[in-house]
């Protein structure tokens, strides 16, 4: 695409990524199409058009892991240093804790982890501000 003499590249849409805790643990997913450094990822994905970001990422904790969740607030955002997506990072509250696999082309696994093991099995170091929410009680 060229835009006033500058050639663009195709924008990505931006991915909504949900953090969800229960009794010190954290929901992560582990995909089944592993996408380099995004293994054992929180459950999120692609904001669609007319969504809000927010409900994108209370919308895939649900799809992903069957986990319900409310009030979802951002609480960082970057470029992901492996994946070069744009992602937002959300902190939602608990409503169900029962997870189960919706979509097993896409998710491999579902797990209530220690924020120590979720560390442990990322591929790439969270943000500072994303590992902060993890690990507090």
């Amino acid at each position: 695409m060229v835009e006033f003499g500058i050639m663009l590249e195709e924008q990505k849409p931006i991915l909504a990524m949900g953090l969800v805790k229960h009794n010190g643990k954290i929901l992560i997913i582990e995909r089944a199409n592993k996408e380099p450094g995004m293994a054992w990822a929180f459950p999120g994905g692609e904001v669609e058009p007319g969504e809000t970001p927010d409900h994108t990422a209370q919308r895939e904790v649900f799809e992903e892991t069957g986990v319900k969740c409310e009030n979802c607030r951002l609480i960082h955002e970057r470029i992901h240093p492996v994946t070069k997506r744009h992602i937002l990072y959300f902190a939602c509250d608990v409503v169900t804790t029962e997870t189960k696999i919706n979509e097993p082309d896409e998710i491999a696994s579902v797990e209530w982890v220690e924020p120590e093991e979720a560390l442990r099995r990322f591929t790439s170091e969270p943000a500072p501000e994303v590992k902060k929410y993890m690990i507090e009680r």
